[in-house]
């Protein structure tokens, strides 16, 4: 590629970013905040705000059914996606936060709705869960020695399984 041509693309992908913040304007607070995991819209226009290790609340931004369904054409097109009444419905990744959406829009809903999961930034172990009492001691020492032993793994398929289609016909068995 040409220095020209590497300047377009980069100018190209600028302007995407640059709309795709506009459009999301009122949440990049929350998409840039670590502790926030998940915000949601509800069909009341309502945006909801779940914080590790707080829970989910309702926050003081709204959004009318008019600026979430601008919102989520950007958010489709970016993803290169439809969103429309015959594809009322978009799952994927959010350029820039990298944070999974699901959003629908009417008919299937009655106003726009969505829910966008941030990737992890807290990790917690399992000493944090015992800690909030999330898990008892006893469940936790059940998971390491699970993970220790392996018990978690899928068993193992048999060794012989009858095959269907044309080896079945003729009666013959895997031996994998």
């Amino acid at each position: 590629m040409t220095a020209l041509a590497d300047s377009a693309s980069s100018e190209s992908r600028n302007r995407h970013e640059a709309v795709l913040r506009t459009a999301v304007a009122q949440l990049v607070c929350f998409l840039e905040d670590d502790a926030v995991v998940e915000i949601m819209l509800n069909a009341d226009g309502s945006v909801w705000i779940e914080r590790a290790g707080e829970g989910m609340s309702c926050s003081s931004v709204t959004m009318s059914p008019e600026s979430a369904l601008r919102m989520l054409r950007v958010v489709a097109t970016e993803m290169n996606v439809e969103l429309s009444e015959r594809q009322p419905s978009i799952a994927g990744k959010l350029p820039v936060w990298r944070a999974r959406v699901q959003a629908s829009i009417p008919p299937i809903v009655d106003a726009p709705v969505f829910a966008l999961r941030k990737p992890a930034k807290l990790v917690f172990g399992l000493q944090d869960y015992v800690d909030r009492q999330i898990l008892s001691l006893d469940q936790a020492d059940a998971l390491r020695r699970a993970v220790r032993d392996r018990r978690w793994q899928r068993p193992r398929r048999p060794r012989h399984v009858p095959r269907a289609g044309s080896a079945a016909a003729v009666g013959e068995l895997s031996s994998s």
